[in-house]
């Protein structure tokens, strides 16, 4: 019952922050939360894909914090740009 909710806060953040994104949600735990088939970024030429994604969370007065993100077979797109790094979306 908690997935469809989890997942609209999720699509909303992502959405707020321009990061176009599919996955599907596996498991949630409290404070834990383990995503698959994690794709971020333009689907044509995503910036991340993993195969899974975990995170680490904790509650503070001013809401969720993410304290923790490990991460299974992943593949990140990333460009130097003038001597910098650019990740894309991320």
């Amino acid at each position: 019952e908690r997935k469809p909710l989890a997942g609209q806060v999720l699509d909303r953040e992502l959405a707020k922050r321009g990061v176009p994104a599919r996955y599907k949600i596996s498991d949630l735990g409290f404070g834990r939360q383990r995503l698959t088939d994690v794709v971020l970024g333009d689907p044509r030429r995503p910036d991340l894909v993993a195969d899974w994604l975990e995170t680490r969370t904790r509650m503070t007065l001013s809401g969720p914090v993410v304290t923790g993100v490990r991460a299974g077979r992943v593949r990140l797109r990333g460009r130097l740009i003038d001597g910098r790094i650019s990740l894309g979306t991320l």
